[in-house]
């Protein structure tokens, strides 16, 4: 897959702003960074890996979606919204969607005896959501197996354990799920 990024410099109050936006194929994101004089000082990024569950998943769908990012990010500068554009956003929702914020809390731990314990943190607007469904998927979507599931307690976390023997990379697609509203990812794990 190929999908190319984009690059605009917008002009406000003397200082020149350049946005550049890219699908993180690797990590199914879509990266927006803002850039002053060479240095980052704003940042987005939205995950499309829930695109990539559905049966009419397609290149040009992700084009699309990044398309459309880059675009909100150049009106908001264009139109004054600074801070909007500024922040440095540490959360990453699904793309196109508000709604939840998935993370995984114990990343650096490693796959031990074909198992790896994964720890969750289910967010909306900085806030645990208790009652979450998370479920673990295999990235190669061949299967439709679900790998794990487990509900999120009352600070918004739940630990999981997938079994890797057998998956076709060491990775796996998380995805939360609550009142409608989920979060989507791909999460890379060492072994």
């Amino acid at each position: 897959m190929t999908i190319f990024g984009y690059n605009t410099d917008v002009q406000l109050d003397g200082t020149v702003y350049h946005v550049q936006s890219e699908a993180r194929q690797n990590e199914l994101l879509l990266q927006t960074l803002v850039y002053v004089k060479g240095q980052c000082v704003g940042k987005q990024a939205f995950s499309y890996a829930a695109e990539t569950l559905r049966p009419d998943f397609s290149e040009q769908a992700i084009h699309e979606l990044l398309k459309a990012q880059h675009k909100r990010m150049v009106d908001a500068l264009q139109q004054g919204h600074i801070q909007a554009a500024l922040s440095l956003h540490n959360e990453i929702s699904d793309a196109g969607r508000e709604g939840l914020v998935l993370n995984w809390a114990n990343s650096r731990d490693v796959a031990q005896n074909g198992k790896l314990k994964m720890q969750f943190q289910v967010l909306e607007k900085n806030q645990p959501v208790e009652g979450a469904e998370i479920i673990l998927l295999a990235v190669d979507r061949s299967s439709e197996q679900v790998l794990s599931r487990g509900k999120a307690d009352s600070s918004g976390k739940a630990e999981l354990q997938v079994e890797v023997a057998g998956l076709t990379e060491p990775a796996v697609i998380a995805q939360a799920n609550r009142g409608g509203k989920s979060a989507t990812r791909k999460f890379r794990f060492r072994q």
